[in-house]
């Protein structure tokens, strides 16, 4: 019988300028029922205390350590911390989210009890002026798992309909990760996920997911995600054509989900243009156009859901009205 504690669990984490965050998040790791961890955290050349509270940790921890870096980006940051994993799985967070106490424990459970190369949790976004509603003694549902193959994880995985792009909801098998090859691009800012989780699918047999709410995203203002629009976004189509591109060779079946995704991407990244005031005409075009192109694919997405295969094509008309102003000025 497996043991559920007794398997090394290596957390990843990056950290720049998060000083306001960290006593809360390893407050959250003390509380953490899973204790079988190591924790490798990223100073991604943070320029407030940030280094001063993660040594102090670290020295107080024996199953915690640090690297100090220059600021290269979320990818190289956690390229580096991935170089020191250790034991049988790993999984990433992100030092301004919250988790529930058994956050970890979901992950293994998932992961251990289906035999799956990689195990999958449910998340909640939560904007960061409902915080303090969070109830963190609250008792996780038993879920049951859902097992899926190669093909549909990848599809399920591209569609973003039960679980999404992001790093910080899943357990990967670190033998599994070796052998797949799977890094993170260096000097990526933005979609490092995409690549590193599809390389990680093709060299898996198969992917467990448990609709259990135990990651908590907290929507900020400050965020890389949340702020206006700046030509390093563009990364996101960058990596996402790499998988494009390897999955019209090697799964034809899966391609329209990427195309999906992609979609998706070019719809935020639309909003993200007319909320700031950095994109220019050829940026806006070539995004149009990519949506146009996507959008003729949806209808093969049969595991899409239907408000995304019926809502998306609609954004490529208001698009046009929205920047004719700018599209007409190129």
């Amino acid at each position: 019988m497996i043991d559920k504690n007794n398997e090394l669990l290596t957390v990843i984490v990056t950290c720049y300028n998060g000083q306001k965050y960290l006593p809360t998040f390893f407050d959250q790791l003390n509380r953490q029922t899973y204790k079988n961890l190591k924790l490798v955290i990223v100073n991604d050349g943070s320029t407030d205390e940030s280094l001063k509270l993660i040594k102090e940790y670290c020295n107080a921890h024996s199953f915690a350590k640090y690297i100090d870096s220059q600021n290269f980006g979320v990818a190289t940051a956690k390229g580096m911390g991935l170089a020191l994993a250790e034991g049988e799985f790993v999984t990433f967070c992100d030092v301004d989210d919250l988790l529930h106490p058994k956050h970890f424990e979901v992950l293994m459970t998932t992961v251990l009890d289906s035999g799956a190369d990689m195990g999958v949790c449910s998340f909640k976004r939560v904007k960061e002026n409902k915080i303090k509603r969070l109830n963190f003694d609250r008792a996780l549902p038993d879920k049951k798992l859902e097992v899926l193959d190669k093909i549909s994880a990848m599809q399920t995985f591209f569609s973003q309909k039960k679980y999404d792009y992001v790093l910080w909801n899943k357990v990967f098998s670190l033998k599994t990760l070796k052998n797949s090859g799977a890094r993170f691009i260096e000097g990526t800012r933005y979609g490092e996920e995409s690549p590193f989780i599809y390389s990680f699918l093709k060299a898996s047999d198969k992917v467990a997911f448990k609709k259990v709410k135990s990651y908590y995203y907290i929507q900020r203002e400050s965020s890389l995600m949340h702020v206006g629009f700046n030509p390093t976004r563009l990364d996101i189509f960058r990596n996402i054509d790499l998988v494009y591109k390897d999955c019209l060779i090697n799964y034809p079946t899966v391609s329209p989900y990427v195309n999906s995704m992609r979609a998706g991407y070019a719809c935020g990244l639309l909003y993200f243009m007319k909320k700031g005031k950095h994109a220019g005409a050829n940026d806006v075009k070539q995004t149009i156009d990519r949506l146009i192109e996507d959008c003729s694919k949806l209808k093969y997405c049969k595991k899409t859901s239907a408000f995304r295969r019926i809502f998306i094509p609609f954004v490529v008309p208001l698009a046009k009205i929205a920047f004719n102003k700018k599209l007409k000025n190129k």
